[in-house]
């Protein structure tokens, strides 16, 4: 075990006192909160072996559990917490945080919803108990934004495959997303400083279609962690979706990819941002680059063909690189392109109606363009 600083030093003290049950959840504790998880299951196990009945070693080894995902041994840990302290509400918070991280490795909705549903029960039963666990309104919060998210992405699915979707199953992704906040809400009231609940309510926000608490949150998360990508990216996206302060979300997106970003999102949303900004000939340029490198992906060829139907003929051809570029028929292939993935269900930031408005607005560029060609000549 470690023996550097506050959790080292009730290592060592707990090293030399194996059958100590008070030494050992000691040092138990203190690494937990040091985030060194290894040595704090060492602990717990020794707390555990000097005395099975231990409440505490027993509670402490099911939640050190979650944290390694280790799920087996957690949940019966946790069950044997709850045997010796049936009324706690610790035992269930844990229980659900295990559920939970479990469902991290499964892939069909069926059995995710399954799942989450029961981590979420176990996590609302708890905090009901035991309503001053932050890791509980934590927990409880990711289990219902998880819930909203298999419930839409199936929502979605359906809807690519023809099916009528209903209003209950809308309304209860509603249900989940607005319990999602309220359970991040509590769990920022005793960590207000931890930039990830921050970055978490702003997309519920978001989702939930509150712009300004989106933005507040998002900008709250960059300002206690800048140097996280995803929150930068989060923010530039969100300010390009509201349709203001361009300028912010093009430095967002620049900070991002600065900071190692390399999934493309950050490239794009930046070009994008220039996009907004009426730069329709830089952000070709850009998006085209974005093209080579990761391929005719949806909202690249979505942003590709909003870019060139915004883009002013006189100055393309008073572009060395864009001056025998046809804007128009570039558009459409790759409207054609984005049409096909879209209907086999790929994933997409722009909606399907931002899809059929680019599909209009093409449809009536082509029609001015026909009516302006002289006769017998073919566009």
């Amino acid at each position: 075990m470690t023996g550097v600083g506050p959790a080292g030093r009730a290592g060592n003290t707990a090293l030399h006192q194996p059958r100590s049950v008070a030494a050992q959840l000691v040092a138990g504790a203190a690494y937990m909160r040091a985030e060194q998880y290894n040595d704090a299951f060492i602990c717990y196990s020794r707390a555990i072996a000097a005395d099975p009945n231990s409440y505490e070693g027993q509670l402490g080894l099911a939640r050190v559990c979650a944290y390694l995902g280790n799920v087996a041994d957690g949940l019966e840990a946790a069950r044997r917490a709850r045997a010796l302290k049936p009324a706690e509400g610790g035992p269930r918070i844990t229980s659900g945080l295990l559920k939970l991280a479990s469902f991290r490795g499964l892939k069909g909705p069926k059995e995710q919803l399954k799942v989450l549903t029961e981590a979420a029960k176990l996590l609302d039963a708890g905090v009901r108990i035991a309503a001053d666990d932050p890791d509980g309104w934590k927990g409880l919060g990711e289990a219902r934004a998880r819930l909203a998210q298999v419930r839409l992405e199936t929502l979605r699915a359906a809807a690519a495959r023809g099916q009528q979707t209903s209003q209950a199953a809308d309304q209860q992704i509603s249900t989940d997303l607005a319990g999602a906040i309220t359970a991040y809400q509590r769990a920022r009231t005793y960590s207000p400083q931890e930039a990830d609940l921050s970055y978490a309510l702003g997309r519920l926000y978001q989702a939930q279609g509150q712009p300004d608490a989106a933005e507040k949150s998002l900008r709250e998360a960059t300002r206690l962690a800048p140097q996280n990508p995803a929150y930068q990216v989060a923010l530039a996206w969100l300010l390009i979706g509201r349709g203001k302060d361009p300028q912010t979300a093009r430095e967002a997106a620049q900070t991002a990819l600065q900071l190692g970003e390399t999934t493309g999102e950050a490239a794009l949303a930046g070009a994008v941002a220039l996009l907004k900004q009426g730069d329709a000939r830089a952000a070709i340029k850009e998006i085209t680059g974005l093209l080579r490198q990761y391929g005719e992906k949806p909202d690249l060829l979505y942003w590709y063909g909003e870019a060139l139907l915004g883009l002013d003929p006189r100055e393309a051809a008073a572009d060395p690189e864009l001056k025998d570029l046809d804007p128009l028929r570039r558009a459409v292939a790759a409207y054609e392109v984005l049409e096909r993935q879209v209907l086999q269900g790929a994933p997409c930031r722009a909606t399907p109606q931002d899809v059929r408005n680019l599909r209009d607005r093409l449809a009536a560029r082509m029609k001015a363009a026909m009516a302006q060609a002289p006769p017998g000549k073919a566009r």
